[in-house]
């Protein structure tokens, strides 16, 4: 690789890091704060549809 194409693939890979940090602190924040009103209790039941079956 070209020195020029190795420092635009680190300026690249910094920006994203960046971007993914600050995405990532915004939604620990929101969460953090966010305040739950309630939540929707209901009766249900788990069923498998398929049988077990041997290979």
């Amino acid at each position: 690789m070209s020195e020029h194409s190795l420092s635009h693939l680190e300026r690249q890979t910094r920006i994203g890091l960046g971007f993914t940090l600050v995405v990532a602190l915004s939604l620990l924040s929101w969460a953090a704060f966010a305040q739950i009103s309630g939540a929707v209790i209901a009766p249900g039941q788990v069923t498998v549809e398929g049988s077990v079956k041997q290979i």
